[in-house]
């Protein structure tokens, strides 16, 4: 669009040049009468690149005119290629007559390309020789707002345009834009109305008025004008239905004022105008599904998948796989992937390749996956694949491999850096695992497992100091998750040697359920750990909590645990009976009774009565689950009692505590390929558990797997240091050592 001769239909505007006069000038000026009156005749009725032939021929028999560069350098600028004429407006400028209507084509025009220090340069001339030229102050004005720099100058030139004429749009809406950068919102408030306007214009602008739109939307809300802002963003929703900054704005606006059926509805008549837009599908997926309304979810996807149009079924296969794998229903996402790629007509991206690879290998389908990375054109995607397939099958070397030839394409992929990183800490190369993690949350601050997974392992390594650094990484933002939030607290109080106030950034996260009962039991775990149950059981003793409510029944039982450590049972008893007198049937609280009894050395049928009882209610309670196991245990039916502890470790997946108890209560004799399984599960979890470690490497060990055996003694001695995890990777590192025999576990 001509910055200088294309004007707003709908709003009056300032001092211009306009067509009549440019025409009037090359109307006056001399040159050959035939050719020259031809390309006026077609510049006059718009047929600016038919004009170029008689304008060519002209300039080709050597015609200098400033009349013939105008005309020239008009076409081009009316045709959107206003830099292929700059040579001849320059020209033209050096005739007084044709300077100032030159001046204004090649500054527009260099506007319109974003070439803004020209379009500063000869706007400056145009000004030295007219301080009162409107148009050439609202062209810089423009251009300094486009070089994002000086905003003020805008401002200046702008008020001056504005002194000339107080309706001058154009100065209106670049003093409005450069107030909006220089974070004068308040200033800028007036003119966000008649920037939409000017934007909204034509097609082309549409997107940047329903931001202006939005923005007024914004203004409101900021003044307090709730009724102002719910009618403006009523109505830009209306005439920007397709605008995701409109529609991101109303959600927020009718979820803050709990109006969710309204959000809900906007989301709808988003995906029916945009059915092309997965945003809008995934996001009323995502609302439907948290509103507890899964079923009604699924629905939309699967009438979406009928589309008539093959392409926008086939997007909606795609986002219907995803829905089901996020829901671990692997089978209906794998059939759906298949899908989506059945009824594509076009070429499939990597990233949904990737996606349905990704699939593939949680199903541990590894060689369906490997065939999907093969139909990958892009060739990281494809080698991250293939390494993940070959790191969950345990082959690390071939994993690296694959994930270093990926980041020889790709060096700024996170999610490789990651992988990478995972891939060298199992091999026990822990100085490249960190160097892996670091440049995976330089090149994204916001990898989440990259900073949890880094943390936990300088944690692990001891370098306290280091984790905190990491997981505060990015100023003072809180931690992305719980778990972070978490780790973070055991880091302080490791550091501290005992409790700490929960620092002012992680504040919020005291209103998470569960989080408070969570943090407590660590920091007993803690304390217990440094200086035994005592100083576990003052700490939980110091705590103002109602030890009756049923969401604070793990942290009774950490305490009922210190209490009969401590031989002092009937406190212990005290504490359940009350509770079970509040919440008669809670599950944890029966359990909890369970280990009372057992503390007080009752009758083993009046303890297991206890603990069915508390799985009657729940079969999956771990607690109770772990207390027949010991019964089990002391009968001695370990396989029984191994079993049980494997249920209560599977039900509490976030501790390795019951599958060390099923270790423990393994003989000599148990399936050693069991005690493996179990070991590997614990490393799973706690990766830098150095005693797993060390006995998993000398089970590897004495079946002859010397390369896994000695992966695994490097983690034994990097996180549990002793004589005996040295010697026995200097055993497996010398090929003429004879390699030990397996030791079983602890019991």
């Amino acid at each position: 669009m001509s910055f200088t001769l294309s004007f707003s239909k709908r709003l009056r505007v300032g001092p211009v040049v306009g067509v009549a006069m440019i025409l009037t000038l090359l109307h006056s000026a001399c040159g050959p009468p035939d050719l020259l009156d031809q390309a006026k005749a077609f510049q006059s009725t718009g047929q600016f690149e038919k004009s170029l032939t008689p304008l060519r021929v002209l300039l080709a028999d050597g015609v200098k005119s400033p009349e013939v560069d105008l005309l020239y350098g008009r076409a081009f600028e009316q045709m959107g290629k206003p830099m292929l004429s700059v040579w001849a407006l320059r020209r033209a400028m050096e005739d007084p007559d044709f300077f100032q209507p030159a001046g204004l084509i090649l500054a527009s025009g260099a506007l319109a390309a974003k070439e803004y220090n020209l379009a500063i340069s000869v706007a400056d001339q145009l000004i030295e020789a007219d301080p009162e030229d409107a148009n050439a102050l609202i062209i810089r004005s423009m251009a300094h707002v486009g070089t994002r720099r000086a905003y003020e100058a805008a401002i200046e030139d702008s008020d001056r345009v504005l002194d000339l004429d107080p309706n001058a749009v154009k100065a209106q809406v670049a003093r409005t834009i450069a107030l909006l950068a220089l974070g004068r919102v308040d200033e800028a408030g007036d003119g966000l109305s008649v920037v939409e306007e000017y934007y909204a214009v034509d097609e082309v602008n549409d997107l940047q008025a329903s931001l202006y739109c939005s923005a007024q939307v914004s203004f409101a809300r900021e003044k307090g004008e709730v009724d102002e802002a719910r009618e403006t963003l009523e109505r830009c929703l209306e005439e920007y239905p397709d605008s995701q900054e409109v529609v991101s704005q109303a959600l927020s606006y009718y979820d803050a004022v709990g109006e969710y059926d309204r959000s809900l509805e906007i989301l709808k008549e988003a995906v029916k105008s945009s059915p092309e837009n997965s945003d809008y599908r995934v996001g009323l997926v995502v609302r439907l599904d948290a509103m507890g309304r899964s079923d009604e979810a699924t629905e939309l996807l699967e009438e979406l998948t009928r589309s008539e149009n093959p392409q926008e079924a086939s997007l909606a296969f795609f986002d219907l796989a995803g829905f089901h794998v996020d829901h671990e229903n692997l089978p209906a996402g794998i059939e759906a992937f298949e899908k989506a790629i059945a009824r594509s007509e076009e070429t499939i991206p990597s990233h949904r390749f990737f996606a349905f690879a990704d699939a593939l290998i949680i199903a541990q389908e590894y060689e369906r996956a490997i065939e999907i990375a093969e139909q990958m054109n892009h060739r990281p995607y494809r080698e991250l694949v293939l390494g993940r397939v070959a790191y969950e099958r345990g082959d690390y070397e071939e994993a690296r491999d694959h994930f270093e030839a990926g980041m020889l394409l790709w060096p700024d992929n996170s999610v490789a850096r990651y992988l990478s990183a995972r891939t060298a800490d199992r091999m026990g190369d822990f100085e490249t695992a960190i160097d892996e993690y670091r440049y995976a949350v330089r090149i994204d601050s916001t990898a989440t497992p990259a900073i949890f997974e880094l943390a936990r392992l300088y944690v692990a390594d001891g370098q306290l100091s280091s984790a905190l650094q990491v997981l505060r990484h990015g100023g003072n933002s809180e931690p992305v998750d719980e778990e972070a939030a978490l780790l973070e607290l055991e880091v302080m109080t490791r550091m501290a040697q005992g409790p700490v106030p929960i620092p002012n950034r992680l504040k919020s996260y005291e209103n998470v359920p569960g989080f408070m009962q969570r943090h407590l039991i660590q920091m007993s775990a803690l304390a217990r750990e440094s200086a035994g149950p005592e100083t576990s059981l003052a700490l939980l003793e110091g705590v103002d909590l109602n030890w009756a409510h049923p969401w604070n029944a793990p942290v009774l039982a950490a305490r009922i645990e210190d209490l009969i450590a401590l031989d002092r049972v009937p406190e212990a008893e005290n504490l359940v009976a009350s509770a079970l007198r509040v919440a008669p049937g809670d599950v944890n609280f029966l359990a909890l009774n369970g280990m009372v009894l057992e503390g007080k050395g009752a009758s083993p049928g009046l303890v297991e009565a206890a603990f069915l009882k508390a799985n009657q209610n729940d079969v999956e309670a771990p607690l109770a689950l772990a207390g027949r196991a010991r019964l089990k245990v002391a009968e001695r039916r370990f396989e029984d009692a191994v079993a049980l502890y494997r249920r209560a470790a599977e039900a509490d997946p976030r501790s390795t505590l019951f599958l060390w108890s099923a270790l423990s209560s393994m003989p000599d004799s148990f399936d050693p390929n069991e005690k493996r399984r179990i070991l590997e599960e614990v490393l799973t979890r706690d990766p830098y558990d150095g005693d797993a470690a060390l006995i998993l490497a000398q089970s590897l060990a004495s079946e002859g797997q010397v390369k896994a055996a000695r992966w695994q003694a490097k983690r034994a001695r990097q996180f549990s240091p002793s004589p005996e995890s040295q010697a026995l990777l200097e055993s497996l590192s010398s090929p003429q050592s004879p390699l030990p025999r397996q030791e079983s576990a602890p019991n």
